[in-house]
């Protein structure tokens, strides 16, 4: 083999490399999560919506999954003596999540989805008034769908946010 030939072949090698450690890069970042319920207080027939927000907070991209409820984000309930509540909600149907679904959060940017709870069907069965824990989980590590072709980030991570049920009177 001629030096020009080893030196093409060294040369695509590097770059290889490169681009895969780039990708890889991908895969790898600060994420956080965060959960509201507005309104933050309602009776125990009233609707609520449930914001759930996952944000790349650190110094590089990181490519996500999205969130999509029941399948890369649980939510559960728990009582003020924190046992969970029997999720009574809606179980939804969904595609399978794709390469096309992957997304590239840059430093500071954010996704967002909502998850409406109405008296009609309950998420969960406020049975009584007082306090409550609405849990939220972003889980990407044992996801079972689509042979990515991309690097995404993988792991868990979830938040706490606080509801308070009264009576209707």
């Amino acid at each position: 083999m001629n030096l020009k030939k080893l030196s093409l072949l060294f040369f695509l090698l590097i770059a290889i490399i490169s681009a895969s450690i780039r990708e890889y890069s991908f895969s790898r970042g600060d994420l956080t999560l965060d959960v509201s319920i507005n309104p933050e207080k309602i009776t125990l027939n009233e609707s609520c919506e449930i914001v759930v927000i996952l944000r790349n907070v650190g110094d590089r991209h990181v490519r996500v999954l999205p969130l999509v409820h029941q399948v890369t984000l649980e939510l559960r309930a728990y009582n003020e003596d924190g046992e969970e509540l029997p999720y009574n909600g809606v179980v939804t149907m969904f595609k399978s999540i794709t390469n096309r679904d992957l997304k590239v959060l840059e430093p500071g940017e954010s996704i967002e989805t909502k998850i409406l709870c109405y008296p009609s069907t309950p998420c969960w069965n406020f049975t009584k008034p007082g306090r409550y824990k609405i849990r939220a989980v972003y889980n990407t590590s044992n996801y079972r769908g689509e042979h990515f072709l991309l690097p995404y980030w993988r792991g868990t991570i979830g938040n706490f946010t606080p509801i308070t049920v009264v009576s209707d009177q």
